[in-house]
């Protein structure tokens, strides 16, 4: 006899704790219009501690430096704040983002809160474009704020330079990055320089990841408007192909009663016409 007892089957482990919950309708909307200030908030921190520790800087930028770190740890704080009283599922909260809230307790941690900020960024909701375009942004801002922090720790105790303040760092890195290049400052250590030509570089990699971006929505615009076109035409030729076939197959229709008629006098044999043809044929 068989037996009736069946392998039962496997339990599937629902781990639904150790999965991101849907996010509510307000924190979706909260966190795409906070991506750029709260990435902006990562790269002030870091400008901080370049202030804070760099011994070239700190004799002179200490204090603001502490000053930009609280001002910081606030924002973080207030972020923290908004999407608890947003989020859902406010009982699974803290395990969520517990490595969040330790970030902003632990300095040396915070460079995580650099890759949440990063992970904030939209995918798959904007077009290529608009991607490209943040990507670019955020790039930019990178390169900008932290080249200018670097070139002006390199900087700022050398006699002959004319970079003496995070000010005109940050004016000299958009000039260079904008390809302007108006002259007024100039980097003279072999590490301004370096940086300055990956300030170059990055401001061409940026435009021209943006102009391809555009061109690529450009033509897959005009492709789909070919495609559609060809379409239509397709679909047009196919009706007037169908309305001739019709008329071809009447005529033919016709003929063969002509025909008919023609046989049927030679042979004496009476024909009623309209019987053969028809319905709706004259």
């Amino acid at each position: 006899m068989a037996s009736s007892t069946e392998n039962p089957a496997p339990a599937t482990s629902t781990t639904d704790s150790d999965t991101q919950p849907k996010k509510s309708r307000a924190l979706e909307v909260y966190e795409n219009w906070a991506t750029f200030p709260i990435f902006g908030a990562t790269i002030t921190w870091i400008v901080a501690l370049m202030f804070e520790f760099d011994p070239r800087l700190s004799s002179i930028y200490r204090r603001e430096g502490i000053l930009l770190t609280a001002g910081v740890v606030i924002v973080f704080i207030i972020d923290l704040l908004i999407r608890f009283i947003l989020d859902s599922h406010k009982a699974t909260f803290l395990k969520r983002n517990w490595i969040l809230i330790l970030a902003i307790i632990l300095p040396p941690l915070r460079f995580v809160l650099i890759l949440s900020a990063i992970r904030r960024i939209r995918r798959g909701v904007n077009s290529l474009t608009a991607q490209v375009g943040l990507y670019a942004l955020y790039g930019v801002a990178t390169v900008v704020f932290l080249g200018s922090v670097f070139t002006l720790a390199a900087e700022i105790n050398r006699p002959d330079s004319n970079i003496e303040s995070y000010g005109d760092a940050v004016w000299w890195a958009f000039a260079t990055i904008t390809t302007v290049g108006y002259g007024d400052y100039t980097p003279v250590t072999e590490t301004g320089r370096t940086i300055a030509v990956i300030i170059m570089f990055s401001g061409a990699a940026a435009v021209g990841s943006f102009t391809a971006a555009l061109a690529s929505r450009f033509s897959v615009s005009k492709v789909a408007e070919h495609r559609a076109q060809a379409q239509a035409t397709t679909s047009a030729s196919g009706e007037g192909t169908a309305v001739v076939t019709e008329g071809e197959l009447k005529e033919r229709i016709e003929g063969l009663e002509r025909r008919l008629e023609d046989i049927a006098a030679h042979l004496g044999v009476p024909v009623t016409t309209a019987a053969t043809r028809p319905p709706g044929g004259e």
